[in-house]
C-alpha cells in the first residue's frame, strides 16, 4: 500500500458538537501558527493578552488605593503628628522634619499616588511646620537676645 491517506482516514469533527471546532473558538489559546502574527507585540514588550487602554483615555489615571495598602501609601499622618508635637512640645525637632516630610507627601499627591484627603492633610502639616518653625526661630532669637542683655547687665 502506498502512503496516501484516504478521506475516510482523516479525523473529522462530528457535525453535532455544539461548541464547534477549536479553530472557531474565539476564547481558545492561540496555536503556534497563530502566534507568528503576534511577533511584533512580543518584540515591543507588550502581551497580546494585556489589557489595552481605550482610545482617547488619559495616559495617567488616578487609582485609589485599597484599604490594605492605605497605611503604607499615605505619608501625611506622620508629618501632621510631627507638626503638632513640634508646635507645642519638641520645637524645631518636630516642625522642620514635618515641613520636609509633608513636602514629599505633597509631591506624591500631585503625582496622583495618594488620595485627596491625604493631600489636604499634608498641606495642613506643611503649614503648621512653617508656622511652628517661624515661631520657634523667633523664640530662639528672643531667648538669645534676653540672655545676652542679662549677661551683659550682670557683668557690667
Amino acid at each position: 500500500m502506498d502512503s496516501q491517506t484516504t478521506p475516510e482516514a482523516t479525523p473529522q469533527a462530528p457535525a453535532n458538537i455544539p461548541w464547534g471546532t477549536p479553530e472557531s473558538d474565539p476564547f481558545s489559546m492561540p496555536r503556534a501558527s497563530q502566534q507568528s502574527s503576534s511577533a511584533p507585540l512580543a518584540a515591543s514588550g507588550t502581551s497580546a493578552f494585556a489589557p489595552q487602554a481605550p482610545i482617547g483615555a488619559p495616559e495617567f489615571t488616578y487609582n485609589p488605593t485599597s484599604p490594605s495598602m492605605q497605611a503604607e501609601s499615605i505619608p501625611s499622618t506622620g508629618p501632621m503628628v510631627f507638626a503638632v508635637l513640634g508646635l507645642f512640645l519638641i520645637g524645631l525637632f518636630g516642625t522642620i522634619p514635618a515641613w520636609v516630610w509633608s513636602n514629599t507627601a505633597i509631591k506624591r499627591a500631585r503625582a496622583a499616588q495618594i488620595p485627596e484627603s491625604s493631600y489636604q492633610q499634608a498641606l495642613i502639616a506643611r503649614t503648621l511646620g512653617m508656622i511652628g518653625t517661624a515661631i520657634h526661630i523667633c523664640l530662639a532669637g528672643y531667648l538669645i537676645y534676653y540672655a545676652v542683655t542679662t549677661f551683659s547687665a550682670a557683668v557690667g
